[in-house]
């Protein structure tokens, strides 16, 4: 079995660990042999390091986008309820007329705070329409635009949790993490493997890790070729 070619890409070399991880994952005997299981260990938390890498610049992505879905959740709230409070039906515009008020002490400013201020204001107005549940009846329509702006809250506060994660973790490079993975696979799995060549126990999952192998080692030729056509 040969080695993984060094100037595979980074998300080759991530998807090509993943992959033989879930080949091993899927054969649950492979965990009671010797030395194979500790290499794996190592090899599953390179990966996840390398993932978490490769996904910074995605959870900055994510955390703009999900404030982008609240600030549009807001307006969309606020334009409904200020709609309900001018109906003719003297009931449905009382109630919107007090949910109003509420919209009216946190909306003006939500949309114009800083990240940590919308959010505060997000959950304080939430809090307060929660403390109205019994006007939701009366407007149709009410009650899904709530949903919206507490689903498009968590997703903020998911992506917040994931940018912070990665920004507490920013010292640790794609292609620092890569070099670990690399190492892991080519001076340590693949030795092991051609070591056990002849032991059936290893013969099925030593097939693919090396079928892995050969399709990262094509995509590097590839790439290669196609840089030498554009010069």
């Amino acid at each position: 079995m040969v080695k993984i070619k060094p100037h595979c890409r980074v998300t080759e070399i991530n998807d090509a660990a993943r992959t033989i991880l879930s080949d091993f994952d899927a054969n649950s005997d492979l965990a009671k042999m010797p030395l194979l299981p500790s290499i794996i260990t190592d090899l599953r938390s390179s990966n996840e390091r390398l993932t978490f890498a490769i996904n910074k610049d995605k959870f900055f992505s994510e955390t703009d986008k999900a404030d982008s879905w609240r600030d549009s959740a807001v307006r969309d709230l606020g334009t409904f309820i200020a709609g309900q409070a001018v109906l003719k039906n003297e009931e449905k515009r009382n109630a919107a007329l007090s949910l109003k008020a509420i919209f009216d002490k946190y909306g003006k400013r939500i949309t114009l705070s800083s990240n940590e201020q919308e959010t505060s204001l997000i959950v304080s107005m939430l809090e307060d329409f929660e403390a109205q549940k019994d006007s939701f009846a009366l407007l149709d329509g009410l009650e899904d635009l709530i949903k919206d702006l507490t689903d498009a809250q968590k997703a903020f506060d998911d992506a917040s949790k994931n940018y912070r994660d990665s920004k507490a973790n920013k010292g640790e490079s794609a292609t620092s993490a890569k070099k670990d993975v690399l190492s892991i696979i080519n001076l340590r799995l693949v030795p092991f493997l051609n070591s056990v060549s002849q032991d059936e126990n290893f013969k099925d999952f030593s097939s693919k890790v090396e079928i892995v192998i050969e399709k990262v080692n094509s995509l590097v030729s590839a790439h290669s070729t196609s840089n030498k056509k554009k010069i």
